[in-house]
């Protein structure tokens, strides 16, 4: 008797028996009780296992077919399950199914580390439906991305996916994917079977701990980054097992193709060597026939015969390979709730959204505005904000009119209704009311937590500041930030806000609509005495009010008083760099009315390293101004083609002087800035005190952001 060690393939326990090794196959079968008719001996030929069939095994004895370990020391008997009856052991050793993935020009990449461990699977046997011929083409690089990395199925394509497409490009940075989407694939498919496993996922507690220790770090992005790196993107919960062929497509190819090259080379049969310069994906990388699992038929053309001994060879599930993904799920999904929350909060908040919706503005009355309900919008837009409110959601809107219509300009405040849902409300301000029915194009922009962690190789970041604002019965205001924002525009990063709504009758006048401009702080001498005064606790000091005379002033608590003067009472904060003038206009009286109560929204984009949505430019004098006043900025001459598509603007003045207050007015042609009529007959205070209009030593300068 010889000590056996018997090995299932897929399983990874094993047993010892004591063994006869003169006795057949057959007699070994009925003397062990864990071999029944599900199970296969194999024998090894030429590195590879063969199944020996239930009728041989009487001709077999099993000194034919053991194994020795590496060593000689320990002899194995090798069986294996029939393929009716695998499980998912098997399924999951051999293609890493619990391992996360990412998306890249080579196609779908599975990493080093695994995430999880997969508990079960279910499998579903596709039977003749898995039998496919087609054809498929490319859309876009984004199409491209999609199906090379065996997103195939486009009914089941979600956002989810697009936002694993978009990481799937920052690995992929410079390489040239022109030629490749130009091309179009024949394609004959055997799909075998199709594995469900997302309820069958549990993380490692490898897994658990990088997340936990990268949430507390001193630099979350950058530490999820590296798990990503490790631990994969996304893992695909569904997988199709089988076999598929793409044959190029000769005519498709040789219309789109550019290169005499290319097109002579398409005649070679299977992985032949491509003669161009450019990079290729390895996963298209061939020029007529290319095969993701079967046997290759290497040395004759892809016909009838070998097309019928290929889908025979998938007969084995050995030759299965993944030929489609489904239902892709963030790694960081599967961790426990209070751990996500913990992760994503860490991170802060990134632009979840952005795009543009199109709407008709029917200016029919005097006053007359529009409301954008989240019905209206995009699915993605509301699936974003309903999905899930530790999002934390907020949205920014900006508008252009598709015609440049002239004499009008318009507005955009974002409105919370009771139940907290928001709507974006556009006014259209005209010198003289005009009945017209405008085109419309908005652009949205909605920030919030990343809670699918699907845009955190982003390094964009949003910083939102929420500053309650109840007027008091104030035509204007002043709002602090503690935000030096001439240091943010010489680092390339954005600033823009938007007016929020809980009330749309305010004063029985629904007709308001609120404009601001950004500046820089600037306090005299005497203003900063005061200031130091206050933290020292003295209390009191001397200031300039707004107006004629001069005012004492008192204040309490740290690095914050009140300067007192004829006319109102100006606050002040120490630690304050820019502030935000704001305003309030009725567009049915055109009059300037006191503020209502709302919240002012200041986004601030910073760490965009590529910059390429960032833009400044000066404000230049309109040659058509006999005042030569600094009110306009050609975006013909600033962009090469013309957009219709609206952009994030905002006006920044180097100084805080009495500027007549001040909208922009956005064109698909220019920026231009508004001073707009007040009827008070000079009675209002803006009217009163606040006259200036910017000019040439002025310094003012836009602020775009290019929505993607």
């Amino acid at each position: 008797m010889t000590f056996v060690i018997i090995k299932t393939e897929g399983d990874p326990n094993s047993k010892v028996y004591p063994l006869d090794l003169k006795k057949t196959l057959l007699d070994i079968r009925k003397q062990l009780e864990i071999i029944n008719d599900e199970l296969f001996f194999l024998k090894k030929f030429d590195d590879e296992f063969h199944e020996i069939s239930l009728k041989s095994e009487g001709d077999f004895l099993l000194e034919q077919v053991i194994g020795v370990t590496d060593d000689n020391s320990k002899r194995i008997l090798y069986l294996r399950k029939k393929k009716s009856s695998f499980d998912w052991n098997i399924l999951n050793n051999k293609y890493n199914l619990d391992y996360g993935c990412i998306m890249s020009f080579d196609g779908n990449k599975r990493v080093n580390k695994r995430a999880f461990k997969m508990k079960n699977c279910d499998i579903i046997d596709i039977g003749d439906k898995g039998y496919k011929k087609d054809k498929i083409g490319f859309d876009s690089k984004e199409d491209w991305m999609k199906k090379t990395n065996l997103f195939i199925n486009d009914d089941d394509i979600n956002i989810d996916i697009l936002n694993f497409v978009k990481v799937g490009f920052s690995y992929s940075q410079n390489e040239n994917f022109n030629e490749e989407i130009k091309s179009v694939y024949k394609y004959l498919e055997v799909g075998k079977v199709l594995l469900r496993f997302h309820k069958h996922l549990e993380p490692t507690e490898e897994f658990i701990k990088a997340v936990d220790n990268a949430a507390i770090s001193e630099n979350p992005m950058e530490e999820f980054k590296k798990i990503i790196e490790e631990y994969g993107q996304f893992i695909p919960t569904e997988v199709i097992l089988g076999g598929r062929v793409y044959i190029k497509d000769i005519e498709k190819s040789s219309e789109s193709s550019t290169s005499k090259e290319a097109s002579a080379n398409i005649t070679k049969i299977l992985e032949g060597n491509y003669s161009s310069t450019k990079k290729i994906s390895k996963f298209y990388n061939f020029n007529f026939i290319k095969l993701l699992g079967g046997k290759h038929p290497d040395g004759k053309n892809f016909d009838d015969a070998a097309e019928k001994d290929w889908i025979e060879s998938l007969k084995d599930y050995q030759n299965w390979e993944c030929i489609e993904y489904r239902n892709p799920i963030s790694i960081f999904q599967f961790i426990s709730d209070d751990l996500r929350k913990k992760s994503f909060m860490s991170i802060g908040k990134k632009i979840l959204y952005t795009g543009t919706e199109d709407c008709d503005y029917d200016l029919c009355m005097p006053g007359m505005y529009r409301n954008i309900g989240l019905n209206e919008m995009s699915s993605c837009i509301t699936r974003i904000i309903q999905k899930n409110k530790d999002a934390d959601c907020d949205i920014f809107a900006t508008v252009i009119d598709t015609e440049d219509s002239k004499d009008v300009f318009f507005n955009c405040q974002i409105y919370y209704n009771a139940k907290g849902v928001p709507s974006i409300i556009i006014h259209g301000i005209q010198k003289e009311f005009q009945s017209y029915k405008y085109k419309l194009k908005v652009g949205v922009m909605v920030i919030g937590y990343d809670i699918d962690f699907s845009f955190i190789l982003s390094d964009t970041r949003v910083e939102l500041i929420k500053e309650e604002c109840d007027s008091q019965n104030q035509y204007s205001k002043k709002l602090y930030l503690k935000y030096d924002l001439y240091d943010l525009i010489a680092k390339k990063n954005s600033f823009f806000g938007i007016p929020v709504l809980s009330d749309l009758n305010f004063s029985k006048n629904n007709s308001f609509t609120i404009g601001h401009n950004f500046c820089n702080t600037q306090l005299d001498i005497e203003d900063k005495e005061e200031e130091e005064d206050i933290e020292e606790g003295k209390g009191r000091g001397r200031g300039r009010g707004r107006g004629k005379g001069r005012g004492r002033g008192r204040g309490k608590g740290r690095g914050r008083g009140k300067v007192k003067g004829k006319g109102r009472v100006m606050e002040i904060d120490k630690e304050s760099k820019s502030t935000i003038n704001i305003f309030s206009y009725c567009s049915k009286t055109n009059c300037y009315i006191k503020l209502p109560k709302f919240t002012f929204y200041t986004f601030i984009i910073s760490n965009n390293l590529s910059y390429s949505n960032f833009k400044l430019f000066s404000l230049e004098p309109n040659t058509y101004n006999k005042f030569n006043i600094f009110n306009f900025i050609d975006l013909k001459r600033k962009f090469t083609s013309r957009s219709i598509n609206p952009r994030c603007i905002s006006l920044y003045l180097s100084e805080d002087k009495s500027y007549n207050p001040i909208f922009l007015n956005q064109s698909s042609e220019q920026i231009r800035v508004e001073y707009v009529e007040c009827k008070c007959n000079k009675t209002c205070s803006i009217c009163k005190d606040k006259t200036l209009k910017i000019s040439e030593k002025d310094n003012a300068v836009c602020v775009v952001y290019t929505l993607r």
